[in-house]
């Protein structure tokens, strides 16, 4: 946002699904908002009718950065998908992978134009020499594309082993004291990228897992407390996220024996 010349103004998150608390977004609005930015954390799909109600009531439109929600649905629609536009991620972290880039989806043509001017130096395609406006040389390539096509395939299996996932460590986690496994209903379309968890003890934990060769990861720091500021006071869920947040081992390659491993320690050190 800063490198396109404007100013975030954050808003603290719900410690139900972490993600953004829209009650709180009307006292973050100012004659100078232009958009309302919303990232449906981990596949977790964000308060759709709330921000619809908000976007009516202000006239602002909604960008999903739903960076972590490929195959993740919300009723019979994609997240990423609700709103002005929307962006998926196909880093290497991701659900699927191109390597890097990502894909953006929009159904007013006036944004899509733009975006198409801007990936590509300002045309609307690669047969075109005239360029009438400023773009970049974002394009997405044929190799990129064809790694792309067979992750899809890849899709339904990566999915179903999510979800599968998140219900193990829910269920063989989820009733220890100390210990919040963060909820997501996968009976409704959901699909967890990984296991949120949240603990006070989260950095014993992690330490006796390392001791043991086992690699957790603590969750990200909250963004107002890197460089690009704000008032701590202002929130209270996204530090408390940022301090007992962690996640265990998953994904497609991550066999049940090594989960099976990774609660037995955990409980060992709760217990």
């Amino acid at each position: 946002m800063h490198l396109a010349g404007a100013t975030p103004v954050h808003v603290d998150i719900r410690p139900t699904d972490l993600n953004i608390d829209v009650s709180r977004i009307p006292a973050a609005i100012s004659s100078a908002t232009r958009a309302i930015v919303v990232v449906p954390i981990n596949g977790r799909a964000v308060d759709i009718d709330g921000l619809e109600a908000l976007a009516s009531a202000h006239g602002l439109p909604i960008l999903e950065d739903a960076a972590q929600a490929l195959g993740s649905r919300h009723g019979d629609r994609a997240i990423g998908t609700f709103f002005s536009a929307g962006c998926l991620s196909l880093a290497p972290s991701k659900v699927i992978s191109t390597g890097q880039g990502g894909l953006i989806f929009t159904d007013d043509s006036q944004i899509s134009e733009k975006v198409m001017r801007w990936k590509d130096h300002g045309r609307l395609s690669r047969s075109e020499n005239e360029h009438p406006v400023p773009g970049g040389n974002f394009k997405f390539t044929d190799l990129q594309a064809a790694i792309g096509l067979a992750q899809l395939e890849k899709l339904d299996h990566h999915l179903k082993k999510a979800r599968s996932d998140f219900s193990y460590y829910q269920e063989q986690l989820g009733p220890l004291r100390d210990l919040e496994v963060i909820d997501f209903d996968v009976q409704k379309g959901g699909a967890p990228l990984w296991v949120d968890l949240r603990s006070s003890r989260r950095d014993e934990i992690l330490k006796a897992l390392n001791d043991r060769s086992i690699q957790g990861r603590a969750f990200w720091p909250s963004l107002h407390s890197q460089w690009i500021g704000g008032d701590p006071s202002s929130f209270p869920e996204s530090l408390r996220a940022s301090r007992e947040g962690f996640w265990l081992p998953n994904g497609p390659t991550c066999p049940r024996s090594s989960m099976e491993r990774v609660c037995a320690a955990v409980k060992e050190v709760l217990n």
